[in-house]
């Protein structure tokens, strides 16, 4: 086993060659399911992953109702969004060999959160930034390029930067 930034490289080839021969493979559907507990007023949700339930509970922002005892939906918005972005920064640094050492990442949002109580049509989430600092003594042009790769292959930056259609169904019963 090859390992370059915490990265197995010999597990990435494999699913790069069998992504390469068989598209279909390279196909997956991630699923959350959870529900509002009206008594905590927190949104609980129970995934499987790896072999284990993980229990992840959010709540809305104290200034919104919430009670401040969980995280706001929105810093696990963001913290995927980091998680991805340097998963992503890592593993095409480890394929082209390079070793970025210790990576730290900042990600910020700046929302107004007049739209989403309807007193305005403003934009509700005005700018994202993320900051990566590499401890790794590399050149402006490595990181450049490797900052464009990751950028253009991060599915939470496609997530961030592109339109995706979303079909919501709302019933009771």
């Amino acid at each position: 086993m090859v390992r370059l930034n915490g990265v197995d490289l010999d597990v990435l080839a494999k699913a790069r060659q069998e992504f390469e021969r068989n598209p279909a493979a390279a196909r997956r559907t991630n699923v959350v399911e959870g529900r509002w507990d009206p008594q905590t007023g927190q949104f609980v949700s129970e995934i499987e992953w790896g072999g284990r339930t993980h229990v992840i509970r959010s709540e809305q922002p104290p200034f919104m109702g919430g009670a401040g005892r969980e995280l706001g939906p929105l810093h696990y918005c963001l913290y995927g969004s980091a998680a991805c972005y340097v998963g992503t920064l890592v593993s095409v640094a480890a394929e082209a060999g390079i070793d970025l050492g210790t990576v730290q990442v900042r990600i910020e949002n700046d929302i107004n959160f007049r739209p989403v109580l309807g007193l305005s049509n403003e934009p509700i989430v005005e700018q994202v930034r993320i900051h990566v600092r590499v401890s790794a003594p590399l050149d402006e042009a490595t990181l450049q390029q490797l900052k464009e790769q990751a950028d253009r292959h991060c599915p939470g930056m496609y997530c961030l930067t592109k339109p995706i259609p979303v079909e919501t169904i709302v019933t009771a019963g």
